[in-house]
């Protein structure tokens, strides 16, 4: 399935999901250093992309945990299709339950394996050095 990535979700996935197995957000401006892009790059057309990849295998919302720096808030496209007109409390709301879930979520390992896509070598234990 990894064919059907686009090269920077490719990158940014594994990145997305060693925060949530640490149970941190990250920033779309840290995520866009993290893969060589533009944060605006990261805010619409990347994670729509990862978003639909995440409800598709019925997983959780992995891009409810990309925040704003200053905010420390998510944006729609943490959420589903009207999620943008849900008033500030509901959306709030939403965004903190499906961070909740995401971090709680222990088949992260599984997502990436469908995506074919590997843990990035940083987040996985050195065992070779004992």
């Amino acid at each position: 399935m990894a064919a059907s990535l686009s090269p920077l979700a490719v990158r940014a996935i594994p990145i997305l999901v060693e925060s949530a197995q640490r149970g941190e957000t990250i920033s779309y401006r840290d995520l866009a250093a993290a893969i060589g892009t533009a944060p605006y790059v990261v805010r619409r057309p990347l994670l729509r992309h990862i978003k639909h990849k995440a409800l598709r295998g019925r997983y959780p919302l992995l891009t409810a945990i990309v925040v704003d720096q200053e905010t420390g808030l998510s944006t729609y496209q943490a959420g589903p299709i009207g999620f943008d007109l849900l008033d500030e409390q509901a959306r709030s709301q939403f965004v903190r339950d499906q961070q909740e879930e995401v971090f709680a979520y222990e088949g992260w390992p599984q997502f990436l394996r469908e995506l074919g896509l590997q843990q990035s070598p940083e987040s996985t234990p050195d065992v070779q050095g004992g």
